[in-house]
């Protein structure tokens, strides 16, 4: 994901985004379209493609952080309780 945001950082030039999509993304027939086509008509699709899937993976990581840290919380309740007995 860190060369996504690279990209979207450093100036979003058409052949070099095209590499993290294909390494991110499963679609083959989306690759080819961008593959062929000229960046002149697939470079705003291609910047919408590439910050969807960066949404996607920062959704996966918010959402295991949160499940970890209720996690931690759980146990630091338990041992609290245990030792209040």
């Amino acid at each position: 994901m860190d060369e996504i945001l690279r990209w979207l950082n450093n100036g979003k030039d058409y052949q070099t985004g095209i590499a993290p999509l294909e390494k991110h993304q499963r679609n083959r027939m989306l690759e080819q379209h961008f593959r062929h086509s000229t960046p002149k008509f697939a470079a705003a699709k291609l910047e919408y493609e590439l910050r969807k899937l960066l949404k996607g993976k920062v959704v996966a990581a918010v959402k295991y952080k949160k499940i970890a840290f209720c996690r931690v919380i759980f146990y630091y309740l338990c041992k609290l309780k245990r030792q209040a007995i």
